[in-house]
C-alpha cells in the first residue's frame, strides 16, 4: 500500500503460495491476467487506486473470500466474478459502475456486498438499498433471470421462423404439385381421339334417354 505502484509484472504468477494480495491506496490501472494463477489467494485488496475493471482471470482464484475494489474508477466487472463459489465480501463503494453482472445472484455464499457511492448504479439498485446485500444480490437474480429468459424467448423465435418457412415452403411445393396434376389432367384430355369423345358424348345422350 502507498507505494505509487503503477502495475504489476506478470511474473506475479510465481507467488503460487501467496494468500493475501494487498496493493491497494497507489496508481494501478489493471491488474495482470495472470492473478488467476494465484490458486491460494484468499484476500484481493485493490481499493483506492484506478482500476476500470477487475480481469476475467480474477475467477480462477477459486478460494477467494474477500474483494476490496472500493475507491477505483471501476466501470464494469467481469461476468466470470460469479462462479467464486467461497466468495463472502465484495466492496465496490465509490466507484463509476453502472450495472453489476447478473451472475453475482450465483454466489450464495456471499455475506457483504456494498455497492453504494455508483450513482449509474440507480436504475438498477436504487441509492438507499445500495449497502443492502441481499436485495442487491437478489437485484442481480431477477437481471440473470430476466437476462435468461430473453435468450430462451430468441431461440424459441428462431425455431418458430425455422418452422415457418418450411411451412412455407411445403405450402409452395404442394401448390406445385397440384398445378403439375392439373396440367398433365389437361395434356390427357387433349390426347383424346374427337371420334372417342364423340362416342362418349353419344352413349352419355343414350344413357339419359332410356331414362326417359
Amino acid at each position: 500500500s502507498f507505494n505509487n505502484i503503477v502495475s504489476f509484472p506478470s511474473r506475479i504468477k510465481d507467488l503460487s503460495l501467496l494468500k493475501e494480495f494487498d496493493c491497494s491506496c497507489n496508481k494501478i490501472t489493471s491488474l495482470p491476467p495472470e492473478i488467476g494463477q494465484l490458486k491460494r489467494l484468499t484476500k484481493l485488496r485493490c481499493n483506492g487506486n484506478l482500476l476500470v475493471t477487475l480481469p476475467e482471470e480474477v475467477s480462477e482464484c477459486k478460494l477467494l473470500v474477500e474483494i476490496i475494489a472500493s475507491e477505483n474508477k471501476l466501470k464494469e466487472l467481469p461476468s466470470s466474478i460469479g462462479g467464486l463459489p467461497t466468495l463472502k465480501r465484495l466492496l465496490l463503494q465509490n466507484n463509476d459502475l453502472a450495472s453489476l453482472p447478473p451472475e453475482l445472484g450465483n454466489v450464495l455464499t456471499m455475506e457483504e456486498l456494498n455497492v453504494a457511492g455508483n450513482n449509474g448504479l440507480d436504475t438498477m439498485v436504487p441509492r438507499e438499498m445500495a449497502g443492502e446485500t441481499r436485495l442487491v444480490l437478489w437485484t442481480c437474480t431477477l437481471h440473470r433471470d430476466y437476462r435468461d429468459r430473453i435468450k430462451q424467448l430468441k431461440r424459441s423465435n428462431i425455431q418458430l421462423e425455422a418452422q415457418t418457412e418450411a411451412l412455407a415452403q411445403n405450402v409452395m411445393k404442394l401448390k406445385d404439385e397440384i398445378l403439375h396434376l392439373q396440367e398433365e389432367k389437361q395434356q390427357i384430355l387433349d390426347s383424346m381421339p374427337k371420334t372417342y369423345m364423340a362416342m362418349k358424348q353419344k352413349a352419355a345422350s343414350s344413357h339419359l334417354c332410356s331414362i326417359c
